[in-house]
């Protein structure tokens, strides 16, 4: 699992979280991470706001795709945010467990006290 937090526009803080090829998002506003990527088809359904957050080009799609590691996976997060003027403050690696896996296996939302 790698924990990531980066700075957007005005400092504000965003959180990411890699776990396996699993990628969850979330902000200050937010209570829980939101899955990215797999994308959130129900979550979306419900929620028709959060969609334009979990837009992905076909391009960027096939970037993750490729990605075979949690730490390549966390490096093309940080290079997309990277584009959006985003910066790395923290990243705080640990190791995936399979009971961790296990307990985010087809969930779309998260509180972190699940993982640990």
């Amino acid at each position: 699992m790698i924990r990531m937090v980066l700075t957007a526009g005005n400092r504000e803080l965003i959180y990411f979280i890699v776990i396996g090829k699993y990628i969850y998002y979330s902000d200050r506003k937010m209570r829980m991470y939101i899955r990215c990527l797999p994308k959130p088809e129900k979550l979306l359904d419900i929620q028709k706001n959060l969609t334009p957050l979990f837009e992905f080009t076909p391009e960027e799609l096939e970037e993750y795709a490729k990605n075979e590691t949690e730490e390549q996976i966390a490096q093309s997060v940080i290079r997309d945010a990277g584009l959006k003027s985003c910066r790395l403050v923290l990243k705080k690696e640990m190791p995936s467990t399979e009971l961790m896996l296990d307990a985010i296996k087809d969930k779309e939302v998260i509180v972190l006290s699940e993982l640990t």
